[in-house]
């Protein structure tokens, strides 16, 4: 896999498998009939009125729900779910099985099931990803945020870090503004701009720019890729357009079809923005400076040649923690 369509790394995969087998492991056995059995009315701070069905017997219906539709690791799905609904930490959750559902919070968690049941991403359904480090709040009008993009936020600092003069940064595609606004949070020096072709995405990211505390470090510019950002240059440019083939599109789960079909797609091959990205971004950077890109694994060479030929000689791929190609970066001649 390796593309934008694999939810989760090698790695995230491993520690939510870990997590739900230990969950299973906490609700077997007389504890869970213990749970199962209470019926102490104790209503949650943030919900109303009260019902009969307590929380473990309310997360066992969830995760038998999940289990029916194949659903990915279904048990540690339910709890997230369940504690956004409760307003709890995980530690709470584990400790409060015997705690009655008030009925409005139970409503609107078997809302969420509903919802996971028909293939709407969990991200969607709460509303938030974290990243580096901090929430973003994410719609379906925007990619959702994936653990092995941070690998272009890394690369991109560790370039830049020592420089001290004001940095010009272009995040070209930017989406929920997750790279852009990271860049922005830890390099103080930058001042980045926030390019895309959707509104509605722009609309996104200025709100997380908003709640982050950055809307005075960033721009923001609506446009077709570099038509945003006409006569400007840039110190850098970042980006993790889309680069999924369309010959791939049956193979796609409904989470990944449930989000912007712009930033998945692009062209049979999945080289139709890189192409246009490789012949145009020599004119929107200023001497020396550096392109990286995502990239879908299997890509590299193909990514690569496209660049040379667009006034970058000197190409750098980087893998990512399972070992699949994931970035290019590019330094202009």
């Amino acid at each position: 896999m390796g593309q934008k369509h694999s939810a989760h790394s090698t790695q995230h995969l491993a520690r939510i498998q870990r997590l739900g087998a230990a969950l299973d492991k906490q609700t077997t056995g007389d504890k869970r009939r213990r749970l199962l059995s209470a019926k102490r009315k104790t209503p949650s701070a943030d919900c109303g009125v009260t019902t009969t069905m307590n929380i473990a017997a309310l997360w066992d219906w969830a995760v038998d729900e999940l289990k029916t539709v194949g659903v990915d690791s279904p048990r540690f799905t339910a709890e997230l779910l369940l504690r956004e609904v409760m307003g709890w930490s995980r530690a709470q959750l584990l400790t409060r099985g015997a705690h009655i559902v008030p009925d409005e919070c139970e409503e609107r968690y078997r809302g969420f099931i509903r919802r996971r049941s028909l293939g709407v991403a969990t991200q969607y359904i709460i509303g938030r990803q974290e990243f580096y480090g901090r929430d973003f709040l994410v719609t379906p009008a925007v990619l959702i945020p994936r653990p092995e993009t941070e690998i272009l936020v890394e690369l991109t600092i560790s370039a830049l870090r020592d420089r001290v003069e004001n940095m010009p940064i272009l995040d070209l595609g930017t989406g929920s503004g997750c790279v852009g606004l990271t860049l922005a949070a830890e390099l103080p020096q930058a001042e980045v701009t926030l390019s895309d072709v959707s509104q509605a995405a722009l609309d996104v990211a200025r709100e997380n720019a908003q709640r982050l505390g950055l809307m005075d470090r960033v721009l923001f510019s609506q446009g077709d890729l570099f038509g945003a950002v006409e006569g400007r240059r840039f110190v850098a440019i970042v980006s993790n357009p889309p680069y999924i083939p369309e010959t791939d599109r049956a193979s796609l789960s409904a989470e990944v079809l449930g989000e912007p079909e712009g930033a998945l797609f692009a062209g049979e091959d999945g080289l139709a923005v890189y192409r246009r990205i490789a012949a145009q971004a020599s004119a929107y950077l200023s001497p020396g400076g550096l392109l990286l890109l995502e990239i879908g694994h299997g890509q590299g060479a193909a990514v690569s040649d496209l660049l040379a030929q667009g006034g970058f000689p000197r190409v750098e791929l980087f893998r990512d923690l399972a070992g699949k190609e994931r970035v290019l970066r590019a330094l202009l001649a």
